[in-house]
């Protein structure tokens, strides 16, 4: 090994024992409130050739596949960061000491030696100088990038629909300020929305956010804002579907009845009522719920299938209800109160459930078969004599 991989191997070695001394808490993603014991918390080097450290915690250790946030003070300004251990241990491998912030300071001309505590509150005067430098740009392109990213007025209004960001590693929403102009690469031409964390003072990404439907308070997660940069609420994409304007479209069910349908996957299910002689519906309209603001909503049921007692919901895979919503609650309740079951059918179980109702109802159709007495044959005995 040459004296350079070795002298690099000892700045490392450092940088690892200096985040050690830096962190502050360790906790598991689903369990915020629980930390961790960080009195054994080490580090060791796996591999010294490729800089493969990883962390060890009561003598076992932490694999890449882990869902442990940590909190640490940064080496250089003394910050606190909040980050997932993988992006910890990528900053060690790599020998990198700056956080996030004190990486787009030194990405606007400032020397490491200047990166220390006097300069930690200068993150609203780099938005201001950002802000600037994106006002000097041709009108032209600064048309398309509001075209493409939310405004600061439209996130105020959605603001109350965030619940989370960045897979709910923040839920103190009300300590972030959008900011919609931030150079946060290396050439510092690119400009991206971002939201700054007044308590921290920190740079944060609006990436893998928790957001809550405003009619039926439903807990989806987004990638971004891109959907709802020019919409004044924000809806999970069974509501949208609900209210949208295109005209519904109508199917006839075996009972020669009209039954509305808007999707495709709609569609396909009552195709197959049809397909396989089960009786489809539409379902009851207008049920009422309180949404967790306090406020009352309606609902509608897309479905009922009688022979099988159920009510039915057609949702994606990523509009299934994980967690149940005020609306789902409501749905429950009123297809108890009406002597059915209530059931939210998705891509991930329609073949399985629509089997088992298919084999129930054939089952059924059987049984009413075998009861039903023949109907008597006329025969010459059989005809009853008249006067004549």
């Amino acid at each position: 090994m040459t004296s350079f991989n070795i002298l690099k191997d000892t700045e490392l070695l450092i940088t690892g024992s200096k985040y050690l001394t830096c962190i502050n808490w360790l906790c598991h993603r689903n369990t915020p409130d629980l930390k961790e014991d960080i009195s054994t918390l080490r580090i060791q080097c796996d591999n010294v050739e490729k800089n493969i450290h990883h962390f060890v915690l009561n003598d076992k250790v932490i694999t890449r596949k882990n869902k442990f946030i940590v909190s640490y003070k940064c080496v250089q300004c003394s910050r606190e960061n909040v980050v997932s251990l993988n992006n910890l241990v990528s900053k060690i491998d790599r020998g990198i000491s700056q956080c996030n912030s004190c990486s787009n300071k030194l990405a606007q001309g400032n020397s490491p030696s200047k990166v220390n505590s006097t300069c930690v509150h200068s993150l609203p005067m780099k938005f201001q100088c950002d802000e600037q430098a994106f006002l000097d740009l041709p009108e032209d392109t600064q048309a398309l990038y509001k075209a493409k990213h939310m405004s600061t007025e439209t996130f105020n209004i959605l603001r109350r629909s965030i619940k989370g960001i960045q897979n709910n590693k923040f839920t103190d929403i009300d300590n972030f300020n959008f900011v919609p102009y931030c150079r946060c690469t290396m050439n510092q031409r690119s400009f991206e929305p971002v939201l700054y964390n007044v308590q921290r003072d920190t740079i944060e990404h609006p990436t893998n956010m928790t957001l809550e439907c405003a009619h039926c308070a439903h807990l989806f997660v987004a990638n971004d804002f891109t959907p709802f940069r020019k919409k004044e609420r924000i809806l999970c994409k069974g509501c949208e579907q609900e209210f949208s304007p295109t005209k519904p479209k109508f199917e006839i069910n075996i009972s020669h009845e009209k039954v509305t349908h808007k999707t495709a996957f709609q569609h396909k299910f009552i195709k197959f009522c049809n397909k396989n002689n089960i009786i489809i519906t539409n379902g009851p309209k207008n049920i009422p719920f309180n949404h967790t603001d306090g406020s009352g909503r309606n609902a509608n049921i897309h479905f009922h299938l009688p022979e099988c007692n159920r009510y039915v919901d057609i949702a994606g895979n990523l509009e299934c209800h994980k967690v149940q919503s005020p609306r789902m609650k409501a749905m429950e309740l009123f297809s108890e109160s009406s002597g059915c079951k209530y059931i939210e059918l998705h891509p991930k179980t329609y073949v399985k459930v629509t089997r088992a109702w298919k084999k129930h109802v054939d089952r059924l159709h059987a049984f009413n078969s075998s009861v039903q007495e023949p109907e008597p044959k006329l025969t010459s005995d059989s005809i009853p004599l008249t006067n004549t």
